[in-house]
């Protein structure tokens, strides 16, 4: 019996496991020597390879003929591919869209944004953009880099961990058992959410702002910080610009403007401003903050790590992923950035020489405003949609259901 080391397909942490192999996967135990799971796997990723051997897994090419799906050759079914995408740029190499999936590979994800730029559009996205875009945006404007700047490993070796908008065990259980350890070790953990979830149960602090009310929050907090000195005037100095107009934004969220607004009493915004001002404090947050308040929300919350700074060998930033490559497929992956960069000409230069071909430098549509737009395109039956996902369980299901928005789908995937 052959053991192989994979990876689940499902949430962002991504957990190591071992699938037993003897002509078929027989079983699946968690991996102990991966780096983040260790050992530890929840009820989803232990079931995770059924979907495998499903009974209504699409093992083979079906092409609807007169209503029904009929069993075709790969060949005929790469041909009809080929002959369709032929026939939609026709109007136009921007009449045709791809849209990639965070289940995918890097690699897959790779290859048809690639795929996409050879036909001459930039007309790519993924559902990582999406979710995630939010953080990415937030992050690359605020610290450089559109990711975490630390790991999970890492909670158990601060002081206090902060987590806003997200249920760690519901949606990350694996990540619990950091949780825990800190817990033991006598980390504070602070949960920011509405919600009362399995999280909120063993934090020591529990805010419960109003449901859109985050900014306000983090703005009051931030002024707190400043007005009582609790700030890290060396690291603003030499690290943060802009500092003096921050400053002046949030003067006006005093504790009783924030009372009023969150619901929050104003003694836990002071209390739990104090315990933030410390070293060693983590801010992680999920899609409760980025799908509530956008870009300015996780911009408001990455203003607490700056003011105290909670950034580099003190503290971090520590985004919760929906799946398995939202990193990945979040960077390759959007209609206005190149793989290896800003989308300018001089990155397509450095591209011409990597693929032999230039890809467009202009800017192409999102999945949403390609969807918006369909029906102003100069092309009677409206824009043709390649899609590239693994959460297609089968064609029957899903092709009707893209049918309604999108007239020419072309899906590949399993």
């Amino acid at each position: 019996m052959e053991i192989v080391k994979s990876i689940c397909p499902f949430c962002g942490v991504g957990c190591g496991v071992e699938l037993y192999v003897d002509s078929s996967i027989v079983r699946l135990s968690p991996s102990k020597e991966h780096v983040l799971s260790k050992g530890h796997l929840c009820g989803k990723g232990t079931l995770s390879f059924e979907p495998v051997y499903s009974w209504d897994r699409v093992t083979y090419p079906l092409k609807k003929i007169k209503g029904e799906h009929i069993r075709i050759s790969w060949e005929e079914a790469i041909n009809d591919i080929v002959n369709k995408i032929k026939e939609i740029i026709q109007y136009g190499k921007d009449s045709i869209a791809f849209y990639g999936g965070c289940q995918n590979t890097l690699e897959e994800n790779y290859l048809m944004q690639k795929l996409a730029r050879a036909i001459g559009t930039n007309n790519v996205d993924s559902c990582a953009r999406v979710c995630h875009e939010p953080s990415a945006m937030a992050l690359k404007e605020m610290v450089g880099i559109g990711a975490s700047s630390i790991s999970a490993e890492m909670i158990p070796k601060m002081k206090v961990v902060v987590i806003t908008g997200e249920s760690v065990t519901g949606s990350h259980p694996v990540l619990s058992q950091y949780l825990t350890e800190a817990k033991i070790k006598g980390t504070k953990i602070v949960v920011i959410d509405p919600r009362i979830n399995g999280t909120s149960k063993f934090a020591d602090v529990h805010l419960r702002p109003k449901p859109g009310t985050d900014i306000a929050l983090f703005n009051a907090v931030g002024n707190y910080l400043i007005e009582n000195s609790l700030i890290d005037e060396k690291f603003i100095k030499e690290r943060t610009v802009g500092f003096n107009e921050y400053a002046k934004g949030v003067s006006k969220y005093t504790l009783d403007y924030a009372e009023k607004i969150t619901g929050i009493l104003k003694e836990d915004i002071e209390n739990f401003a104090k315990l933030i001002s410390q070293k060693g404090v983590i801010f992680a947050w999920g899609l409760g903050l980025t799908q509530s308040s956008g870009v300015d929300g996780v911009r408001s919350y990455i203003d607490l790590a700056l003011l105290t700074g909670n950034i580099g060998k003190y503290g971090g930033l520590l985004v919760f992923r929906g799946q398995t490559n939202v990193q990945g497929a979040g960077d390759i992956v959007k209609p206005n950035v190149f793989p290896n960069g800003a989308m300018n000409e001089e990155n397509a230069q450095k591209l011409l020489k990597i693929w032999k071909f230039k890809p467009p430098t202009n800017p192409g549509l999102s999945v949403t405003n390609a969807l918006l737009r369909d029906s102003e395109l100069p092309r009677p039956n409206g824009r043709g949609f390649l899609l590239q996902s693994r959460g297609l369980p089968k064609v029957e299901v899903s092709a009707p259901q893209a049918l309604r928005v999108v007239p020419t789908p072309i899906f590949l995937g399993c």
